[in-house]
């Protein structure tokens, strides 16, 4: 029987399994195409960023009397992780109603549809622990097909400028140090209990390219820790 993870916790849990593997695309570019007359070539408007897509899962409960508890595990927004397919996770947002209809007469499993938002991208995992760059020009290989928005953990204290290939990013009077999240586009202290968005200076939260890139810095650093978040089209 196929089952999946989703929140941590298998569906087997639940008594809940897949009827097929869902069919899930690579993610689509959010862009518009326009023809605009007298122009050979169409007119593209990227926005830079990739679309989330909607997916219906076909799976059914093996016992109606784990339904409510089935129905209140796959709610909200976590990692999604099929049997099927090892090595990749997706994120995954529930927030329809988790429809279910009957299986035959006597039989006690129902079948279920659950309305699911997939956000684009698959993620490497199990995922890969933190790379430690020590010495300024270190540098570190994305083997994935589209760039990924890091936490990189900065040890140091007072002004700091951190640069990942070319893009720069200034930090003023760190005590110790600094988280920057660069997919919530947050940055905080390191025992992650406080803001420190005031302390910093960017233009765009650094992202990590496929292929090789480099970590320099100016200031007193101890360390440049990187946990990649490496993913895939």
């Amino acid at each position: 029987m196929l089952e999946f993870t989703f929140k941590g916790e298998k569906s087997s849990q639940y008594g809940v399994y897949l009827r097929d593997m869902p069919n899930i695309p690579s993610a689509e570019k959010d862009m518009d195409v326009i023809d605009v007359p007298g122009r050979s070539a169409p007119l593209v408007m990227d926005r830079g960023g990739y679309k989330a897509q909607q997916i219906e899962i076909e799976a059914y409960v093996t016992d109606a009397t784990k339904l409510n508890a089935a129905r209140g595990w796959l709610t909200g927004t976590g990692n999604m992780i099929f049997s099927g397919s090892s090595g990749v996770a997706y994120k995954v947002m529930i927030a329809g109603k988790v429809e279910d209809e009957k299986i035959g007469r006597t039989v006690k499993s129902r079948s279920l549809q659950i309305p699911c938002t997939f956000f684009p991208f698959r993620y490497v995992y199990p995922a890969p622990a933190a790379q430690e760059i020590t010495t300024s020009g270190g540098t570190i290989t994305n083997p994935g097909t589209v760039f990924s928005q890091p936490e990189i953990k900065l040890t140091g204290s007072d002004d700091i400028t951190l640069v990942v290939n070319g893009y720069s990013v200034e930090a003023r009077g760190l005590t110790d140090g600094a988280i920057i999240d660069c997919e919530l586009m947050e940055t905080f202290n390191l025992a992650k209990t406080a803001s420190l968005n005031s302390s910093f200076v960017m233009d765009e939260f650094p992202v990590l390219r496929p292929g090789t890139n480099i970590i320099t810095w100016t200031g007193s650093v101890t360390k440049v820790e990187i946990t990649p978040r490496w993913r895939y089209l």
